[in-house]
């Protein structure tokens, strides 16, 4: 559906530089106000608190950041008010070592360590524990996975594999956002904004108690954002508008038991532009195209303490998602039953196991979209249910207790296209004082196929009286062998330091075969180019990443990131007919970092983040900076008004090219003005 025009005053990059330099004035004018609270001390609410934060994703089991051996970042709920963005991708960009690029209005590429792009296959992504990674084509659709970033307690951003714990797909990174419980978002909360970019949006969340042990609230939201431009400097066809509703329950049940139960219903619409003779650009115009998806699902956790060194949970999750789009319309449902069990067995082990159950269904409808040439997508069988298995163990062995610690696990899974597969690991931390900590880890992670890869049939024209066809019946898993190291130090209560380093080996990456072509005579004479999905390629990653965290004064927060990223591709494994997916170049090599958090008086707060990109030669991106910012006043003790634009000083900016039959589109300067409400 297309939306409906707003007037224009102004263009929107006059209109976004008006309310940039509108935010540098008012932190000017508003600088010198007396307080009429003590100032937040921003000291107190970081370091310390990030240093000792509880995090559950790197063992599915509560413990310090500190003392955990891997490569993990955490997006806290004031990182994610303060940054001022809209998305949740947007707020990944400040995690280290992440990849994150905009292709158009609606979509994004998400990744870690390399290998991005649309549907990004390395990287599982969870919300509350229930993965939203897409098992036909793969990857993830952000633009229909949204959580209300008022509602998030955090995200914790595993960067390596985390498959040992969490599985297959969880290759190169985990990404869990976790919500906030429901006894923590009591009352109302009412937001309201607009500007250039998102032209409307608004939400309204209540909590209430049930009885004393009881605590539940429920929500709507609803987004509307304008088109962006193309490189060519006309407006693309790519809008959109979203409105979801849900709501949690979080139940006391007894001293030892509780339960949680979640869950929501959404529904999208928006425009894209879509080549037609996908993969092959080059024949036909792109094509204007409508993108409709709805869904919802349904979460349920149970978690028992069985005493002081023993607990276990129970989760069981369903979702349903519907996506029409271009080529045809999928419908996808996921049945999710999980089990893990924690213990104590002594003074120098303590175990973890569990237990996971998923059944897959889908049904994919084909539709052409235009007349020849056009690309016909056809999934044999059209329909499936599929079953996966897994079971893990993990023991944390103490083999000097606080000081040194290995962690020895491994995850059992069978899938349908891989049969029965390990994924091992080895952790060891060494923790010589309570402020700093060195730590190393070996682990192997699988990508199994996706169904788009194993079942998919696509036939297409590449070139006058060229048929050809793409398909993968033989495609197998992709498997990585990754060495991580790292060191966490606090010299100081004012600045921490985290320093990770990596080297990941892959084998039977995707390639694409080129097979021999035939004539066919009949009904009209044309010739068959046949390309399927294989393994033959292969190569390596390594890099570091940089994240440290200064607390200047009591008031001025600063964080620097840094990350530097290299892949190589295996050459010698490529056959004469085998050309790769990924090549060199087509992630970026530097990426750099700065955000401040600045409490300028009582009631103002203002905030600066500026993000270098280097370019992706392989794909001709050029390297960018964008700039974001947002100034906060509280009005009231329950009402605050925020100005926040991004791109403030670079303007229109590509950052990733059209990608998976979508095209691209330019991220540019954009201004909202918010006004939220607690009451």
């Amino acid at each position: 559906m297309t939306a409906l025009p707003v007037p224009r005053l102004c263009s929107p990059g006059l209109w976004a530089k008006a309310i940039a330099v509108a935010i540098l004035l008012a932190s000017r004018c508003l600088a010198n106000d007396p307080p009429a609270q003590p100032p937040a001390d921003l000291s107190e609410a970081s370091l310390e608190t990030l240093m000792n934060m509880e995090v559950s994703s790197p063992g599915r089991k509560d413990q310090k950041l500190s003392q955990t051996a891997g490569a993990i970042y955490v997006v806290t709920q004031e990182d994610i008010r303060r940054s001022g963005v809209t998305s949740i991708p947007d707020v990944l960009r400040m995690v280290p070592g992440l990849q994150v690029a905009q292709i158009d209005a609606s979509q994004w590429a998400v990744t870690c360590r390399g290998f991005n792009g649309r549907f990004a296959d390395k990287m599982l992504v969870m919300i509350d524990g229930r993965t939203i990674y897409n098992n036909l084509f793969g990857g993830v659709y952000w633009e229909q996975n949204d959580v209300p970033l008022e509602d998030i307690e955090r995200i914790e951003v595993i960067r390596g594999p985390g498959a040992t714990m969490w599985g297959a797909n969880a290759v190169n990174g985990v990404i869990n956002i976790i919500t906030r419980p429901a006894q923590e978002t009591q009352g109302f909360l009412v937001t309201s904004g607009g500007g250039n970019a998102d032209r409307g949006f608004g939400s309204v969340r209540y909590g209430g108690e049930l009885g004393d042990n009881a605590s539940y609230r429920l929500y709507t939201r609803y987004f509307d954002r304008g088109p962006f431009e193309t490189v060519n400097s006309q407006e693309a066809h790519d809008g959109w508008d979203s409105a979801q509703g849900g709501g949690r329950m979080d139940w006391k049940i007894s001293e030892r038991d509780s339960l949680s139960v979640e869950g929501e219903v959404y529904g999208d619409r928006g425009q894209e532009t879509i080549y037609p003779d996908y993969p092959e650009n080059t024949l036909s115009a792109p094509l204007a195209d409508s993108l409709d998806t709805s869904g919802g699902y349904a979460l349920a956790r149970w978690k028992r303490q069985i005493s002081d060194r023993s607990g276990m949970a129970l989760q069981f999750s369903f979702s349903e998602e519907n996506r029409g789009e271009g080529f045809g319309v999928a419908d996808t449902r996921i049945l999710d039953l999980d089990f893990q069990q924690h213990f104590t067995a002594s003074s120098r082990h303590d175990l973890m196991w569990g237990l996971e159950f998923t059944a897959y269904g889908d049904h994919f409808e084909s539709r052409r979209i235009s007349v020849e040439p056009s690309t016909f997508v056809q999934f044999l069988p059209a329909s499936v249910i599929q079953p996966f298995a897994s079971g893990f163990l993990q023991d944390e062995i103490a083999l000097l207790p606080e000081r040194l610690t290995l962690t020895l696990g491994t995850k059992l899974e069978r899938d349908v296209y891989m049969g029965l597969g390990a994924q091992p690991s080895a952790r060891l931390l060494w923790a010589p004082t309570s402020r700093q900590s060195l730590w190393a880890a070996v682990s192997r992670a699988v990508r199994p196929p996706a169904r788009g890869e194993r079942d998919l049939l696509l036939e297409f024209e590449a070139a006058p009286g060229v048929l050809g066809t793409l398909s993968g019946p033989n495609f197998q898993p992709q498997t990585a062998l990754a060495y991580e190291a790292g060191y966490r130090n606090q010299p100081a209560r004012w600045v921490t330091l985290d320093l990770a380093a990596f080297f990941c080996n892959y084998r039977d990456l995707r390639s694409m075969e080129i097979g021999a072509p035939s004539l066919v005579q009949a009904p009209a004479p044309y010739i068959l180019l046949p390309l399927t999905f294989g393994n033959n390629a292969a190569g390596h990653t390594y890099g570091i990443e940089l994240a440290t965290d200064w607390s200047l004064t009591r008031r001025w927060r600063v964080t620097g990131n840094y990350s530097w990223f290299r892949y190589v591709l295996d050459r010698a494994d490529l056959g004469p007919e085998s050309l790769p997916y990924d090549v060199e170049g087509s992630s970026p090599a530097h990426q750099v970092q700065f955000r401040s958090q600045w409490d300028v008086a009582r009631k103002l707060t203002f905030d600066t983040n500026v993000y270098f990109v280097s370019a992706l030669p392989a794909i001709g991106v050029p390297a960018y900076v964008r700039t974001d910012a947002r100034l906060g006043w509280h009005v009231t003790r329950a009402a605050e008004l925020s100005l926040g634009g991004q791109n403030l000083l670079d303007g229109r900016h590509l950052e990733f090219i059209s990608n998976d039959y979508v095209l691209s589109s330019e991220p540019g300067r954009t201004a909202y003005l918010k006004v939220t409400w607690a009451f």
